[in-house]
């Protein structure tokens, strides 16, 4: 009996193994609080100065990552411009949710972000040609209903919220917009170089933003600085790092399906350790983006894309 239990606990870790990256759980946590995080590091700085705060750590992951990788930073000749417009889409998509967690709270942030799959398929039609059957479109109606079923309960709950969920929309947007531009350059340069330097430009810029708006708006504190690190590093440096191995090891696909459990991280941390309270909006309007997302991707190419 004790051999055919450890036989069926050995399978069943199989299983999970088979299913579960680590270090895409490992990523999805460190974004799924990205927002809470962010709400903390905004208490010091100017969202323009955290931007610029945040890429310059991711930069500073990533080129160490390259240099023990023993790869070149810069993109081929051919890339840069292309890299300089995807600098500008991550500096203007990462500034657009700074400016939102001032307006919004982060459990609602996390479904509508959620969202961004339904974007990126209808750019890939418009744009790449590629078809989407009926249930796809079933799945796009749904999950927009959830994203407005969301973002009514803030309506309710923040003074300007309705601002914020437009930012965190738009940045559903941006975030597509920066996947499917990044193709081309990608497949020639890599995705290390091109992430490395197109977060190179984006710091930049908000580096030059910050020099006008100012990079702080209080004393720094403990919370704020840890909260800054962990952005800079984990969530633009090694996140990025472990994302890109498991893409390389399992394939986008797979990956990919496990981006479904990044609202719930962000819900349950953002209850348990910040207080926020879980709406009832939120219960209904938040599994009906994931439903939605799970039917559009029944009714879209078997091919996927990275995503965050």
């Amino acid at each position: 009996m004790s051999g055919a239990a450890s036989v069926g606990e050995h399978g069943l870790r199989a299983k999970l193994a088979e299913f579960f990256s680590w270090r895409v759980l490992l990523a999805i946590f460190f974004w799924g609080i990205s927002f809470p995080f962010t709400k903390a590091a905004l208490v010091t700085f100017h969202p323009n100065g955290l931007i610029a705060a945040r890429m310059g750590l991711g930069v500073f992951v990533l080129a160490l990552f390259a240099a023990v990788r023993r790869q070149r930073w810069l993109v081929e000749a051919r890339d840069r411009k292309r890299c300089v417009v995807l600098g500008v889409i991550l500096g203007l998509h990462l500034a657009m949710q700074a400016f939102a967690m001032q307006l919004t709270s982060s459990i609602s942030s996390g479904w509508i972000i959620a969202f961004n799959p339904v974007v990126l398929a209808l750019g890939g039609a418009l744009f790449l040609g590629e078809r989407i059957r009926r249930v796809g479109w079933l799945g796009m109606f749904v999950a927009s209903a959830g994203v407005c079923v969301v973002a009514a309960a803030n309506s309710f709950d923040f003074a300007g919220a309705t601002r914020g969920d437009l930012l965190i929309l738009l940045s559903c947007i941006t975030w597509p917009a920066f996947t499917l531009l990044a193709a081309a350059p990608t497949a020639s340069s890599g995705s290390l170089r091109v992430t490395l330097c197109s977060m190179a430009v984006a710091g930049v810029l908000c580096t030059a933003a910050a020099l006008q708006s100012g990079f702080t708006v209080a004393p720094f504190t403990s919370s704020s600085a840890c909260a800054t690190l962990f952005l800079g590093v984990l969530c633009n440096g090694v996140s990025f790092v472990l994302w890109m191995q498991a893409l390389d090891l399992e394939g986008a696909a797979k990956i990919s399906a496990m981006l479904y459990f990044q609202p719930f991280v962000t819900m349950f941390w953002a209850a348990g350790f910040d207080g926020e309270p879980i709406t009832g909006f939120a219960l209904v309007g938040g599994p009906t983006v994931i439903v939605g997302v799970w039917l559009l991707r029944l009714g879209s190419p078997k091919h996927a894309r990275p995503a965050r």
